[in-house]
């Protein structure tokens, strides 16, 4: 199984690799990390990639336990993500269908960035009807275990540019200005292509596993 940190609303990527690992096993012992996916992810817009982050209680650190980070809400940045999804995937296909529901687990109040995320998670498994199995860990999986193929902490920038096997093509909405953008968030993919999005990443993860025996 592919081992990661538990990201919010993942890339593409996360899907199909963990599809092609046999699924994804989420280390629920480590510590929080700054700069990473935990608690942000990407969107395409008019200028090209977006960042969307969830803001953070003050006092987080790198040494505060994972289910310990607390989400801030002493802004209303609920609002404003709503009024950027609405702003940037308000013309997809399936958006009026699936956004009251993302939105409504944001507007939830869950008190720990760990329980947002699993939130979405599920959401995003459930509404893409992705056939994907996700475990958690139930200690610290060290480096060097080799017990599972380690994907934890990757920088940010191997997200933004996934080899040729890591990325599904498909219509978005701000081609015609930029082009297509790889491995967007989940998010994308699901407003885009709505219940048919398992089915792309299990066709992509089979015709990659096809192309890589034929080669």
């Amino acid at each position: 199984m592919l081992l990661t940190e538990l990201q919010i609303l993942p890339p593409i990527s996360t899907f199909s690799d963990g599809m092609r690992n046999g699924g994804l096993i989420i280390e629920a012992f480590e510590n929080y990390q700054k700069k990473s996916l935990r608690n942000r992810f990407f969107l395409s817009s008019s200028n090209g990639r977006i960042s969307i982050s969830i803001p953070l209680q003050k006092g987080k650190s790198n040494q505060l336990k994972i289910k310990d980070v607390r989400v801030s809400y002493d802004e209303n940045w609920i609002k404003n993500i709503h009024h950027t999804l609405t702003t940037v995937l308000g013309r997809s296909a399936f958006f009026e269908h699936y956004i009251d529901s993302v939105m409504g687990i944001f507007y939830s109040n869950i008190e720990t960035l760990w329980d947002l995320n699993r939130a979405l998670l599920q959401w995003a498994v459930e509404a893409g009807e992705i056939s994907l199995k996700v475990d958690y860990t139930e200690s610290y999986i060290r480096k060097d275990s080799n017990t599972h193929k380690d994907f934890r902490n990757k920088p940010l920038s191997s997200y933004h540019n996934p080899t040729s096997n890591n990325y599904i093509e498909y219509d978005q909405i701000f081609m015609m200005e930029h082009g297509f953008i790889r491995n967007l968030s989940i998010l994308d993919l699901i407003m885009n292509r709505g219940p048919e999005t398992g089915l792309l990443i299990n066709n992509h993860v089979n015709n990659s596993y096809l192309n890589e025996t034929n080669n």
